[in-house]
């Protein structure tokens, strides 16, 4: 007999500013802190800081006019990743 433990893959949500103007730097988005494996993807902007495989924070400049957009995606702590960032 074994007994196994099936864990949910986690939820992904990120929180910062919808609307900003072109240029504008030092936008922080975050999502869950205390995971692993980050994985920052963005369109329309750059990273400035964070938004490596360690940090749960993205500082992003704007430099692309219209809809945009910025995602991540992680694992939980027992390696789950969300099935879409």
């Amino acid at each position: 007999l074994v007994t196994v433990t099936v864990t949910a893959a986690p939820t992904v949500s990120l929180t910062g500013p919808l609307n900003v103007c072109l240029g504008t730097s030092g936008q922080v988005y975050t999502t869950e802190a205390g995971q692993s494996n980050y994985i920052w993807s963005i369109t329309g902007g750059t990273i400035t800081a964070g938004g490596t495989a360690t940090s749960n924070t993205a500082t992003v400049t704007w430099s692309t006019v219209g809809t945009q957009s910025i995602s991540v995606n992680y694992n939980n702590a027992v390696g789950c990743s969300a099935a879409a960032p």
